[in-house]
């Protein structure tokens, strides 16, 4: 392009100019044949703009919402008191549904399960490709808990038998 202003410079009509820069609107560039570059370029940004949308999003959202669930919503007493209207939770390896109220003091539970040892409450607001929630183990968590809906179960204990806990699925 600048080659084209100097080669154009000693020239005083800016219309004549223009048009040549232009050409009536083809591009000025690498040689490329019937367009062909042209639309590899456009279908590549194209390409990188909704990639990096897809990434934003997801991303954004979790920095935005901070940690998965609200560690604000997890009131003890009212999970306590949950937990005491429940059956005993099973012994050997299960993955049974329970009745639990949708919510849990501020906390909203999509559903809850007895597992080996305790029970978990799946959050609703669990992020992207993985599940989140709070987990009652008297006994500490036993790290065989996946049942291939809940892998790789990843514990941290809020306090006394509470944990959060995070999965992939």
């Amino acid at each position: 392009m600048v080659r084209a202003l100097i080669a154009l410079g000693a020239r005083s009509d800016v219309r004549q100019v223009s048009e040549e820069l232009l050409d009536n609107g083809r591009h000025y560039g690498p040689p490329c044949r019937s367009g062909r570059l042209r639309d590899m370029r456009t279908w590549a940004i194209a390409v990188t703009a909704v990639a990096a949308t897809l990434v934003a999003i997801p991303v954004t959202t979790a920095l935005a919402m901070g940690y998965y669930p609200r560690p604000d919503c997890f009131d003890r007493a009212a999970f306590d008191e949950v937990v005491t209207a429940l059956p005993p939770p099973p012994t050997l390896n299960a993955f049974d549904s329970v009745d639990a109220p949708n919510r849990i003091g501020s906390c909203d539970i999509g559903s809850s399960y007895g597992v080996k040892g305790g029970y978990i409450f799946y959050a609703i607001d669990s992020p992207g490709l993985d599940d989140s929630g709070w987990g009652y183990f008297p006994e500490g968590p036993d790290g065989d808990l996946g049942n291939g809906e809940w892998e790789g179960p990843q514990f941290e204990q809020i306090e006394g038998s509470w944990y959060h806990w995070t999965a992939s699925w």
